[in-house]
């Protein structure tokens, strides 16, 4: 799956999680915390609907705010488990 096609799919992901009024490309993705105002809670429920919404396991070791905090790296942790979970 295409990177580009991951973060738009996080956006929206976020924006209907939380009940956000905004559109995806309102939303830049460099600093979540500081954009859509994302506590520790927030950060939870976030990482829930990742693994529900792309099918996959984020081990405790991995949960990270400052991952969640960039929608990016957030990105590449999904590629990173989507690949592994091809093999």
């Amino acid at each position: 799956m295409d990177k580009q096609m991951i973060i738009q799919q996080l956006k929206s992901l976020i924006i209907q999680g939380m009940n956000l009024s905004l559109t995806p490309d309102e939303i830049k993705g460099d600093n979540l915390e500081q954009e859509i105002n994302i506590n520790s809670v927030d950060f939870l429920e976030i990482m829930v609907l990742i693994e529900n919404a792309f099918q996959i396991e984020i081990p405790d070791e991995d949960l990270d705010p400052e991952m969640i905090n960039n929608l990016s790296k957030v990105a590449d942790y999904i590629r990173s488990k989507l690949a592994v979970g091809r093999d």
